[in-house]
């Protein structure tokens, strides 16, 4: 079965800006890595289920699952025939939900 991969606005929020952030010290290596995510990302359509559960599935009910790609994680939903990407965010960075402390978007 072939899956939907839909970027939520807040993924793509968040691409844009690593992006940015990369690109001030290296365009190229910002080209290179945002064309790795994306080839990365469109293997969800094929094996989403693959992936290992993210952090964030303590925080929520939700059946949260993580790509990682190199120091990022993409956090995706799998609903039916769609993956949804919620997040694309740093490794580093506490989780999504994460109590204690200051959030982070």
């Amino acid at each position: 079965m072939k899956f939907d991969v839909v970027l939520h606005p807040s993924a793509a929020s968040e691409l844009e800006e690593a992006y940015r952030w990369i690109a001030e010290e290296s365009p190229s290596r910002a080209d290179l890595w945002y064309n790795t995510l994306l080839e990365k990302m469109k293997t969800l359509e094929r094996t989403p289920n693959r992936c290992p559960p993210a952090p964030e599935r303590k925080y929520a009910d939700e059946n949260f699952r993580q790509l990682i790609v190199g120091q990022y994680r993409i956090i995706f939903l799998v609903d039916g025939k769609c993956v949804r990407v919620l997040h694309v965010r740093h490794g580093a960075r506490r989780a999504v939900g994460e109590p204690g402390g200051p959030q982070d978007r």
